[in-house]
């Protein structure tokens, strides 16, 4: 969800709750999870989930602790979760509140919300399809897609499956649609299917050729959940489930098919920063999440966020040689001797001409997440928050710049100069 929708849908948070369920989509019973949600859901105070083992705990814990201990003392920020995984050993923490009426401590077993992370489980899907031999890269994207997006959306006539995965295939995002922000405010942050989402940029020119720019779109996203509905038969979201959480045991991760989703039974309460003041987007936010079509919409403990890039990194989803074509870079742009690229589902930031981190980061109503791997260290760092705040200060505090070597402090570059010894 962009910051336009999300202040917008400030003012409508007392209002009756419509149902969104859109157009039917492929086994998935939006209309019965949509009447599980709930707006005074309580929030556990202490949950249980898979940690990592004690024994190899990290020697900076103290330091890492101290970290979001004062991250989550600034004003945006009712709770935050982190874990860390290096060669010197793992931890996780957590700071401030999940629930602020009730006073409910943050806690690491605590679920958040993914936001754009779950662009990487998805792509991760489709390339699992790939080395199945059911789907091609280069192969066109249009006979994958219902006829009218595939004449009506811009570029998919021409747009290869590689060119949705690495945000070069041109097409403008939804979520910038002022007709779709309507439809997400009328229903109270409900969204409709993901043809219907898509079908709010049938009108609009593409922002370039396929091949010829890179421009970040959560439209290539949902666009290429479609293209996994069509081949499988079934919604993407069941790839997901037996592909990635079955496979590497997720066992506190919720997509669409997950028992409590789309409220995990340990989700930290969903806040909204606007204008100075947290407001409480539970029942909004569990809309956004059922609505959101491979984009979006994912729920995990910042452990099993972890877990899931570790996977992937140590070859347990795809191959070697799919891992490398996910980290083949395409610029999108340059601020001193840093970049940041695409890869297939990936953000790369490299410094000096170097990959230095490698992942994904989401803001979405009720959360903010970043997941990287840091090849240098062999470290991993997943780190959550349980609001939005699109203020400038807030991002930039998050470190929603993914800059390593950042003007100013921020949570991100504090833990990666820990994980780094520095």
């Amino acid at each position: 969800m962009k910051p336009r929708i999300s202040r917008l849908l400030a003012s409508l948070l007392a209002s009756t709750a419509i149902s969104a369920c859109g157009d039917s989509e492929t086994a998935l019973n939006r209309a019965a999870l949509e009447q599980r949600i709930d707006a005074e859901k309580a929030i556990v105070t202490a949950p249980a989930c898979t940690g990592f083992d004690a024994a190899t705990r990290h020697p900076r814990s103290a330091a890492l602790q101290a970290v979001i201990d004062k991250y989550a003392e600034l004003p945006w920020f009712p709770g935050l979760a982190a874990a860390i995984v290096t060669p010197e050993g793992s931890w996780t923490g957590a700071a401030g509140l999940a629930d602020l009426d009730a006073r409910v401590p943050m806690h690491p077993c605590h679920a958040f919300l993914s936001g754009s992370v779950a662009k990487l489980y998805t792509v991760v899907a489709a390339l699992q399809l790939v080395e199945q031999g059911v789907l091609d890269l280069d192969e066109p994207v249009a006979p994958h897609l219902p006829a009218a997006l595939a004449q009506g959306l811009p570029n998919a006539d021409r747009a290869t499956v590689r060119q949705l995965m690495n945000h070069t295939a041109g097409m403008p995002d939804q979520d910038e649609d002022p007709d779709l922000e309507a439809y997400v405010l009328e229903h109270d942050g409900g969204l409709p299917s993901a043809q219907a989402q898509l079908a709010y940029l049938m009108d609009d020119e593409p922002r370039f050729a396929p091949g010829t720019g890179a421009q970040y779109s959560s439209a290539h996203t949902v666009a290429l959940g479609l293209v996994i509905d069509e081949l499988t038969g079934f919604h993407h979201s069941n790839r997901i489930t037996t592909g990635i959480i079955q496979r590497l045991g997720l066992r506190d991760t919720w997509y669409k098919n997950e028992t409590g989703y789309p409220q995990p039974p340990t989700m930290a309460r969903p806040y909204l920063w606007d204008s100075g003041e947290r407001l409480d987007v539970t029942a909004p936010a569990a809309r956004y999440a059922l609505g959101s079509q491979g984009d979006a919409g994912v729920y995990a403990t910042v452990a099993d966020y972890l877990r899931l890039l570790q996977g992937l990194v140590e070859g347990r989803l795809v191959s070697a040689r799919t891992l490398a074509r996910m980290q083949e870079p395409v610029l999108s742009g340059v601020v001193g001797n840093q970049s940041l690229s695409f890869g297939l589902g990936l953000f790369l930031v490299s410094l000096d001409g170097e990959i230095a981190k490698i992942g994904h980061s989401g803001l979405t109503l009720g959360g903010m997440t970043h997941l990287y791997y840091y090849p240098k260290q062999r470290a991993f760092i997943a780190v959550a928050a349980n609001v939005m705040a699109d203020e400038p200060d807030a991002l930039t505090a998050f470190g929603n710049g993914l800059l390593l070597d950042s003007p100013m402090p921020t949570l991100m570059t504090e833990l990666e100069a820990l994980v780094a010894g520095d």
